[in-house]
């Protein structure tokens, strides 16, 4: 089984943000942080160290499981970094993070309607009440 992760922090108009995503058994989680100002090493190391359980991550999502090659050259995956700098940031990571952000949206909008029957309903009893109430003379 191989279990890994990784971390990518970027701008975000205004703030400082982290994407975590974590792939084990062939799915992908992700999770999204807000720093605020730019963190310096010691800040994410803390953080990882005494708030990493605190992260909620999304739902599992299944991945394709990307072959990593451990002994690779060192000058090799220095290249391949710099490379990869100039790529968009996890497409499949913000993909994750917006379904997640949209069902979210939806739970949020099917209770609150579910709350305004509920209120619309006790209203309405209230003021059948105050009908009978004035019926009976009281």
């Amino acid at each position: 089984m191989l279990v890994w992760g990784s971390l990518t922090i970027f701008f975000e108009d205004p703030f400082w943000v982290g994407i975590w995503e974590r792939h084990f058994d062939g799915v992908m989680q992700v999770a999204r942080y807000v720093f605020g100002a730019e963190p310096t090493n010691a800040q994410v190391i803390d953080f990882i160290q005494n708030r990493y359980d605190c992260l909620s991550f999304s739902e599992p999502v299944t991945s394709e499981v990307e072959e990593i090659d451990f002994c690779q050259n060192f000058k090799k995956k220095l290249h391949d970094a710099r490379k990869d700098q100039h790529k968009t940031i996890g497409k499949k990571s913000f993909g994750i993070l917006q379904a997640e952000r949209e069902a979210g949206a939806a739970a949020r909008k099917s209770a609150h309607a579910m709350k305004r029957q509920d209120e619309e309903i006790r209203h309405y009893m209230l003021r059948r009440e105050k009908k009978k109430q004035k019926k009976k003379g009281h």
